[in-house]
Parts: structure tokens; C-alpha cells; sequence
């Protein structure tokens, strides 16, 4: 493969079929996790100042229940991309997840557009309206933090941001005030019964960022080292194998929002606020079968 090691050995290994390299990348297989603790949601919007989880909240050593075992190593996330030969290739990633408020500048009736375009705010300003509306977020999770995360506690800031004005007076939007959080756009709707309206980012053509792809290409194992593919053969990625049972591979749980609309039921319950996770196959669309 181009910009292969001169001097690593031709892989000999049953895996490297045709099939399986014009799919993955080398790395796919080779940095099957990292043990070092990583950002993995960042929450600019609850405080106007950065809140940072890391992946020690979210991902655990068991790439099928993240949130129980322990967290010595980490599983990644992964995104289809061009390698250094021109072939599209499944490459490991850390799929950074980010919580802000923005501007919605030119919004219609027809709903978002390519034509759209959602700018984030200034935390200076967002901590202005924080402090100036007596805002204030619920632990809903118990973990001793707090975050925006229920329609009620969106609808009251967005309220605050779509009216307010920053220090100098000027109007804190020039269109709608907005929520980007765990792939969706949150916005004031008078039609929906909570007040809050949502759509999906990903498909509306709309400029904005929620997750970041971070590529990972270090912690590089051979086979023989704890590599995660091929250790136990084809059931770790191929239904067929495993008797319609999920994969440690393509089934592993991606987070794709820290933090659900749930509220806690009673005063330190946590059992509010729970992380969002989807298997890695649909995350990137690639199913092996």
C-alpha cells in the first residue's frame, strides 16, 4: 500500500485479502484502541465556558457496553476517507462531539437549506446573557455537573438569546438563536408543543459542525500485540459468523450525543441526562454483512 513502512514485512496474515484492503486502512486494524484518555464532548453552551469530558465517562474497555468495565483503553470511531493511493478506506478516528449556541442566519418557512448557514456565538456573549438572564441548568445525570440538555432549559435560553443584546447593545442573532448539539440544530417554534423545534444536520445541507473527526494514527500494534481485528477471526466483524449477534467491530457503540433530553425523576436520582450511542456501521454506513 502507498506510504507503507519500507521495512514492515508484507502482510501474510489470512485477513489481508483484496476485499478486506480495498475497505479498511491499515490503521483500522492496526490501532485497535488507546489507552490514553482523550476530549470527547466539549459543552460550550451551559455555562458559556468549556466543559470537557473526557472519554472516561463515555467509553469503556467492553466496545459493546461503553459505560460499564473498566476504562484502561478506549475504542475509537471511524470515517471513510480518501488514502494516500486515491481509494476511498475506513480509517479509526476520535469523533469529537461539540455543544454551542449559534446564529441561524437567513432561516425560511421551507426549513433548512444549503443556503443556510449556522455561525457560533461568542462565549463572551453567551456568558453575558447567562448572567444577565439568571439562567441556570439542572444536574440531571447526578455526576455533579450540570448541563442544558432538557426542551424546557433550550427553550429558556434560546428565549434569553433571541432577545437579548451584549454589552455594547447590539442583538445577540441577526436571524434565529440556535442549539448545535449531538448532530441536530435546536430553534424556537411556536408550532411544536415544547416550543422547541429540531432537525437533523447531517442530510440539510446546512454549513455547520457538530461532530469533529479527529484521525488517530499512532498506538500502531502488530497482530500478535492485542490487535483487536482478527484475533478472533471473521465474527468480529461479519454477522454471518456470529449467528446474527452483534460485533465487537462494526457493533461497537459510537457516542453521538453526551447528554438525552431526559430529565432526573427525583432530586439526586441521575438518571437523567443519558448518553446517545450508535453502532459504528451506522455511523459510517458501512455494513459488512
Amino acid at each position: 500500500m502507498d506510504g507503507a513502512d519500507p521495512d514492515a514485512p508484507p502482510p501474510v496474515d489470512a485477513i489481508h485479502t483484496a476485499d478486506h484492503l480495498a475497505a479498511m486502512s491499515c490503521q483500522f486494524c492496526h490501532v485497535p484502541f488507546l489507552r490514553e484518555d482523550a476530549s470527547l464532548s466539549v459543552d460550550n453552551a451551559t455555562t458559556g465556558s468549556m466543559i470537557d469530558y473526557s472519554t472516561t465517562k463515555f467509553l469503556s474497555t467492553d466496545p459493546l457496553d461503553p459505560t460499564s468495565g473498566t476504562t484502561d483503553w478506549w475504542y475509537p470511531s471511524a470515517t471513510v476517507r480518501e488514502d494516500s493511493d486515491g481509494v476511498a478506506r475506513l480509517f479509526p478516528d476520535k469523533l469529537l462531539l461539540s455543544t454551542w449556541w449559534g446564529d441561524w442566519v437567513d432561516p425560511t418557512a421551507d426549513g433548512p437549506s444549503a443556503d443556510d448557514t449556522l455561525s457560533a456565538m461568542y462565549l463572551w456573549k453567551v456568558r453575558g446573557i447567562i448572567g444577565s438572564a439568571g439562567l441556570v441548568a439542572t444536574d440531571d445525570d447526578g455526576d455533579g455537573i450540570a448541563e442544558v440538555n432538557t426542551r424546557a432549559e433550550i427553550l429558556a435560553y434560546l428565549t434569553a438569546i433571541q432577545g437579548g443584546t451584549d454589552v455594547h447593545g447590539n442583538p445577540l442573532v441577526a436571524g434565529a438563536a440556535v442549539l448545535v448539539k449531538g448532530g441536530h440544530a435546536y430553534y424556537l417554534d411556536a408550532g411544536d408543543p415544547s416550543g422547541v423545534g429540531s432537525f437533523e444536520i447531517e442530510g440539510s445541507g446546512v454549513k455547520t459542525e457538530s461532530y469533529h473527526p479527529f484521525s488517530i494514527d499512532h498506538n500502531v500494534l502488530p497482530l500478535d500485540q492485542g490487535v483487536t481485528l482478527g484475533r478472533t477471526g471473521c465474527a468480529e466483524c461479519h454477522f454471518a459468523f456470529t449467528g446474527g449477534a452483534d460485533t465487537v467491530v462494526f457493533d461497537r457503540w459510537i457516542l453521538r450525543d453526551a447528554f438525552d433530553e431526559t430529565a432526573e425523576s427525583a432530586p439526586g436520582a441521575g438518571d437523567g441526562a443519558q448518553p446517545v450511542y450508535e453502532p459504528l456501521r451506522d455511523v459510517t454506513g458501512v455494513d459488512p454483512f
